[in-house]
């Protein structure tokens, strides 16, 4: 699998919560393989997480739709 990335904008909806708190894997059926936050890359992030505009999200799913 490729992953897919998606980019946050400052307009993104839940911006300040944790991957844990958005329980994605559950709503989505996404897995979140990384997370590029400036210049660091969080390869296999972990639940605590928090997602902020600008972060990269890489993630793979089966299925993917716009969420």
């Amino acid at each position: 699998f490729n992953p897919y990335e998606l980019q946050l904008s400052a307009g993104a909806i839940n911006l300040g919560k944790s991957i844990n708190e958005l329980n994605i894997w559950h709503s989505t059926g996404a897995t979140i393989v990384a997370v590029q936050q400036g210049d660091q890359l969080l390869i296999s992030p972990g639940p605590y997480t928090k997602l902020e505009a600008g972060n990269t999200i890489y993630f793979l799913a089966t299925n993917y739709r716009s969420v």
